[in-house]
């Protein structure tokens, strides 16, 4: 082989190499967001149901801020590239009402975004009155 060959060679695999590189970055990117989508819907759906139970004394609420969510005092933190944008909950805070569940609800006072720090993989998660989840 023949230092011109092995130049090509290398070429070649790097721009290889180049290519799978990006293909893979967007994937996880995605796996990122609908992560943290998946968990963000499944704590709004137990705090609805602690709600509707009345376990607590206290509000049944979700506070958001841009990294992370708290619950009952206990924080969850987004995964990497991950933020919680375009907050239209009144002081940031999602309630729910004890024994119906029900949100306190405001028109246009509904809804997040889910998003990486690129924002080209946006989630929009909105609540109605009666707390369903939508995602799109």
């Amino acid at each position: 082989m023949t230092i011109s060959e092995l130049i090509v060679v290398m070429a070649i695999s790097g721009t290889l190499w180049g290519i799978s590189t990006v293909a893979l970055v967007k994937p996880q990117q995605k796996a990122n967001i609908d992560g943290a989508v998946n968990t963000l819907v499944a704590d709004i759906k137990s705090q609805q149901t602690k709600a509707m139970s009345g376990d607590l004394s206290s509000d049944y609420k979700i506070h958001f801020e841009e990294n992370s969510y708290t619950l009952d005092n206990f924080t969850v933190t987004l995964g990497n590239n991950v933020k919680i944008n375009n907050i239209t909950f009144n002081n940031h805070n999602l309630i729910f009402e004890k024994g119906s569940g029900e949100v306190n609800f405001v028109a246009g006072q509904n809804s997040l975004n889910i998003s990486n720090d690129n924002g080209d993989e946006v989630v929009n998660i909105s609540i109605n009155k009666y707390g369903t989840v939508q995602t799109n």
